[in-house]
């Protein structure tokens, strides 16, 4: 029997909010216990001008590409209202199996998202199911008067993509969710060392959002034209990490930003034999891929009881690197002379694997430490993710 989901009003036209609203009100006058959209094709921009007062109950989007692109680019766009697919693939998939695996995998990532992620999807239909008449067009799409793109023939045989098709989605469907990448490096360290707490930290989160804004800046790549960084977590930690090697820790997810005149202030209140400092990384200056080499790049101030201060300069490469393993097409491999690679992690395998450092400061004595100031020099965006101490 006929089962009616919901009705599209229209199909790829160039619509005005005045038509929309009438052919609303049509469907609506004749039928007000479903939903109402239409099949649209408009750019995104005039789809969120004109819908939402038109009275439609979701957007509609036709995302033919040789990618996932202009699918997540919609998704993260239109988000007042749900928004479904109502048609995508095409000749754009058939015989084209690498674009197809890729787009249904988007497909379920965005279905599977919950509301309050950027990119959810209501749902989808692929366009389209098996073949049909249709003259006048002609090559690539149709063959003798026989549109090609469908998912069967017009015997209901399945043209090459249907298996896969319903192969990709169960994978997708079906898929655990990838571990992320994590390494930490197994370090040494001497005597007894225990984890400042950085419950009484001062750091200023409009420093870590302008570290963020200095990342996304557009890089240059030899002779291409300009890129921009893609960041959908940024440097924060996915897991809560206790221990390096020997050292115990306690260090922060989302790291604390020393940034120009923000300055980040660790209290310690503790008699300490050396400073351990998790972090030394640039955000993204930072060797190799900004800043001189040997350049100050930061400064550590270490406030002893009754307010004496010694101060220890970090230099570009020598003690701090970039975060970003990561630059352009490439991976790289930055290390620092004077600071060990304790973390290396991955966010997102295409845009987002970073590296932390740890850098030792040592006193001849037992020093009674009241608080640890981490100050950027130079346009340096420094992260710090925690400080542990030797006590014995």
């Amino acid at each position: 029997h006929v089962s009616v989901a919901f009705w599209l009003c229209f199909n790829e036209c160039q619509l005005t909010e005045e038509f929309l609203k009438a052919s609303v009100k049509v469907c609506r006058d004749n039928d007000r216990t479903r939903l109402i959209s239409g099949a649209n094709n408009m750019p995104k921009e005039y789809v969120k001008e004109v819908f939402p007062g038109s009275g439609v109950d979701f957007y509609t989007m036709h995302p033919y590409d040789s990618s996932s692109r202009l699918m997540r680019e919609y998704a993260a766009y239109l988000t007042d209202k749900p928004l479904i697919f109502t048609e995508w693939g095409g000749l754009c998939v058939t015989d084209r199996l690498d674009t197809l695996k890729e787009e249904i995998y988007a497909i379920v990532e965005m279905e599977k998202n919950s509301d309050d992620k950027s990119q959810v999807l209501a749902g989808q239909s692929i366009w389209f199911w098996s073949e049909i008449y249709e003259f006048g067009r002609g090559l690539p799409a149709c063959r003798e008067g026989i549109l090609k793109e469908g998912l069967f023939d017009m015997y209901r045989k399945p043209n090459l993509i249907a298996p896969y098709f319903k192969k990709f989605f169960e994978e997708a469907r079906n898929a655990k969710p990838k571990e992320p990448e994590f390494n930490i490096y197994d370090i040494e360290a001497e005597g007894t060392t225990r984890a400042v707490g950085l419950s009484k930290a001062k750091c200023k989160k409009a420093a870590y959002e302008r570290a963020i804004n200095d990342a996304l800046a557009p890089i240059e790549w030899m002779n291409t034209p300009k890129q921009v960084r893609k960041m959908k977590t940024g440097p924060v930690l996915p897991i809560d990490v206790k221990k390096i090697g020997e050292l115990n820790v306690s260090l922060a997810k989302v790291p604390m930003v020393s940034s120009r005149e923000d300055n980040v202030v660790i209290p310690i209140n503790a008699d300490a034999l050396s400073i351990y400092i998790i972090g030394n990384v640039g955000m993204p200056k930072g060797f190799p891929i900004g800043g001189e080499y040997g350049e100050d790049a930061a400064k550590y101030i270490v406030e002893f009881e009754g307010g004496n201060k010694e101060e220890f300069i970090l230099k570009n490469g020598y003690d701090i690197t970039t975060a970003y393993a990561v630059y352009g097409p490439s991976r790289i491999n930055p290390v620092a002379a004077n600071s060990k690679r304790v973390i290396k992690y991955c966010n997102d395998i295409e845009f987002e694997e970073y590296v932390i450092n740890l850098h030792e400061i040592k006193f001849e004595a037992h020093r009674k430490i009241e608080k640890l100031t981490v100050e950027a020099i130079g346009g340096y965006d420094i992260l710090t993710y925690g400080v542990s101490i030797r006590v014995k």
